[in-house]
């Protein structure tokens, strides 16, 4: 029991810090006196079984009759942007190195952050 409740709370911490997964159990409510199983992802509601990629945050979901499960499709590059000469600049979930004056040229490989480290995916 304790475990089940551990992992649910790590899930929702991996989430809120840009991780690579998280799941939340599916909805049940009553309508109309039949009972309705749903996911809700972004006050959305989905209702199982269902795909679907939310392109904005960069991951795909699962909505089954478990819950939703989601996991990023993309790296979240994380470095020291007061210093850099470069950004992170990411487009349908792929990420470019930009030069940060002028976002239409590209960051020439010794011009990236020395020190970075990356999450999700």
């Amino acid at each position: 029991m304790y475990v089940a409740v551990l992992l649910v709370c790590v899930g929702y911490l991996v989430r809120g810090s840009d991780g690579a997964t998280f799941f939340s159990p599916t909805i049940v409510r009553t309508i109309n006196g039949e009972k309705t199983t749903y996911c809700e992802y972004d006050g959305i509601e989905y209702t199982p079984p269902g795909n679907f990629t939310d392109n904005k945050a960069c991951v795909k979901c699962t909505c089954n009759e478990k819950g939703l499960s989601c996991h990023s499709i993309s790296f979240k590059y994380h470095y020291d942007e007061t210093t850099a000469q470069c950004q992170v600049v990411t487009i349908k979930c792929k990420n470019f190195w930009r030069m940060k004056n002028d976002l239409t040229k590209e960051c020439p490989k010794n011009m990236l952050p020395k020190v970075l480290s990356m999450s999700g995916k």
